[in-house]
């Protein structure tokens, strides 16, 4: 993910002063700049309304472009890089305190990223299922669950 976060925040670095839109896109246009698009979309909602809703975001941008999360894998990413951004960016400090926060580090528990997969996936299954009954013209008659992230 840091890879990832760094060069999103470069561009939000390079760019902030710009006042019209900026041109996402990878070698296809859905994967990795759906990514990056619903992420910025994603960490604006949280700085300006203290809330996100992935699965919004997602549906959503489906609607305009329906292959721009293409996989499960990218939907999961999508939640975990987010949330890094979120939990680090809180947290700012002097080098020296970085030095002192890094020495005491144990290594990372994932069993929350972990437990989180299954209900990740499962909401990106209802948002494919949509799309593809949208694709396919046809109602949508299963869904009767309201899913929260």
């Amino acid at each position: 993910m840091s890879p990832f976060i760094s060069f999103y925040k470069k561009i939000k670095t390079e760019t902030y002063q710009i006042d019209r839109p900026v041109l996402v896109h990878c070698s296809t246009g859905v994967g990795r700049t759906g990514i990056f698009i619903a992420m910025s979309n994603l960490l604006d909602q949280a700085h300006f309304h203290q809330h996100i809703d992935f699965y919004k975001c997602v549906t959503l941008m489906k609607e305009c472009r329906p292959q721009i999360i293409q996989t499960e894998e990218e939907y999961i990413f999508l939640h975990h890089v987010v949330n890094e951004v979120l939990r680090t960016s809180i947290d700012i400090c002097t080098p020296i305190e970085l030095d002192r926060k890094v020495a005491s580090l144990t290594s990372p528990d994932n069993t929350e990223y972990l437990s989180m997969d299954g209900e990740v996936v499962e909401e990106y299954e209802v948002i494919s299922y949509v799309k593809l009954c949208e694709l396919l013209d046809q109602s949508v008659t299963y869904i009767d669950k309201e899913v929260q992230t």
